[in-house]
């Protein structure tokens, strides 16, 4: 019985003995964690007890054994102590909150000292993706290539990660396409750019690729981040012709003219203006854009109509073209072409007489002579000036002198002397007439005086 007694009294000890000597141990661990910004994030911390003390450190800095965490607002343990929890809560996850966290438990009779250490990884969605720096937009945009091009490269561009996004570059069938990429620092945040390089050919022609961008943060199609874009493989249209006119007619005043501008293939087809360029000037003035574009016929087409005036003579009609290929070079391909207008003279006039008024009368003395001029206005093609004597042609004192006139014309000044070659009683009430004609229209215009000799 005593035996029996001492027995237990021994197994008792015993027990007792050894948990008191186990040492102490993490019932649960902490681990490491990787979580949005603006999350709520508890790393745990659970220690068998009995144990000693348990403070966190972080990054190397100890926080001190206060639960509350005066010095850090967003920070607190949390748990029911009495059960050996020591959670560390970190309110709404900042960047500044990255880093080496540590559970440490300081030695407990004959038990050593704990520590486990986790990493907290701040984790920040992708902002945006964009197509050659193209602003976001519900439409798929167009990347245009020339057809020519040897390589054309195409850049996405994500911003705003943490850490840096990844970029597939994948097609209408799901084929994915190596591409080179780059990240860079913006801050604290990352920005990625992939660029895809292709080799225009018309088999790209309306291909649509995607960029496709993964991170740990877009783990489902809800939060998925992409940007599609068609490809426009490009070629130049032919340079314009223009039908309706050619500078070697002269135009007639008044006249009603339409011209035709045509320009044919191209991808896309082209795009076709009418310029028009004044005398004496630099500058071509847009005078109509509207054009029609003709499928089936791989033609685009631009008509204008216009009146014909002495002020179109000498002007530079030009019709442009561009589309996609050029002006991604810069270029626009033209034709141009110069209107001749056959115009007046409106007047011709003897100096000295009224104009529009009926026939004047000249008074000259027996004996003297009489210098007439001539001058018409301005007419294209030259005019031709006569003097005419009773509707009869008499030969002028000396060549004509022929001047710059309005609207690019000439304009003709001829002389006549009256009293050289025979008497003036001979001339006496006779008709001087200045007549000037437009070779090309027939059109004439004549100025006269009576002779009124006094012997």
């Amino acid at each position: 019985m005593a035996l029996s007694l001492l027995l237990q009294l021994f197994i008792f000890y015993s027990i007792l003995y050894l948990s008191n000597t186990q040492g102490q141990f993490y019932e649960v661990k902490p681990a490491d964690i990787s979580a949005l910004i603006g999350s709520n994030v508890t790393i745990p911390c659970v220690i068998a007890p009995p144990h000693g003390d348990v403070q966190w450190t972080k990054d190397g800095l100890a926080l001190g054994y206060d639960r509350q965490l005066p010095a850090f607002p967003s920070w607190s343990i949390i748990g029911d102590e009495n059960r050996g929890e020591f959670n560390f809560f970190i309110e709404s996850l900042k960047l500044d909150d990255e880093g080496i966290y540590a559970c440490e438990v300081s030695p407990y009779n004959d038990a050593s000292a704990l520590k486990q250490i986790a990493h907290i990884r701040t984790l920040v969605q992708p902002e945006r993706v964009q197509i050659n720096d193209r602003p976001s937009s519900n439409e798929i945009p167009i990347v245009s290539m020339r057809y020519d091009e040897p390589i054309h490269q195409i850049n996405c561009r994500v911003d705003g990660a943490r850490p840096a996004a990844q970029i597939k570059w994948i097609n209408e069938s799901g084929v994915e396409f190596p591409a080179t990429t780059r990240t860079f620092t913006q801050g604290r945040l990352f920005s990625t750019i992939s660029t895809l390089a292709l080799t225009p050919s018309i088999s790209l022609h309306k291909n649509r690729f995607t960029c496709d961008v993964r991170h740990e943060t877009l783990n489902d199609d809800t939060n998925k981040l992409s940007s599609s874009f068609d490809i426009e493989v490009t070629s130049p249209p032919s340079i314009p012709f223009i039908l309706g006119y050619s500078s070697n007619f002269y135009l007639i005043n008044g006249s009603r003219l339409t011209l035709s501008c045509q320009s044919r293939g191209g991808h896309p087809l082209g795009r076709l203006s009418w310029y028009r360029l004044e005398n004496n000037s630099e500058t071509f003035n847009l005078i109509d854009n509207s054009f029609v574009l003709f499928y089936q016929q791989n033609i685009t087409e631009n008509n204008i109509t216009m009146i014909i005036s002495p002020s179109d003579n000498n002007v530079t009609l030009s019709c442009h073209v561009t589309n996609s290929y050029l002006y991604s070079l810069g270029q626009r391909l033209q034709k141009n072409i110069t209107l001749q207008v056959a115009f007046g003279p409106s007047s011709v006039q003897i100096r000295g007489n009224t104009p529009d008024t009926n026939v004047s009368v000249t008074t000259l003395i027996e004996g003297t002579t009489r210098q007439f001029v001539c001058r018409t206005s301005s007419s294209n093609p030259r005019p031709v000036v006569v003097w005419k004597l009773d509707g009869q042609v008499i030969v002028s004192d000396i060549d004509p002198l022929e001047e710059q006139g309005e609207h690019a014309g000439k304009t003709i000044q001829l002389v006549k002397t009256i009293g050289l070659d025979k008497e003036l009683r001979e001339y006496h009430t006779k008709i001087l007439s200045c007549e000037a004609r437009n070779p090309e229209t027939g059109h004439i215009v004549i100025d006269s005086t009576r002779l009124n000799i006094i012997c």
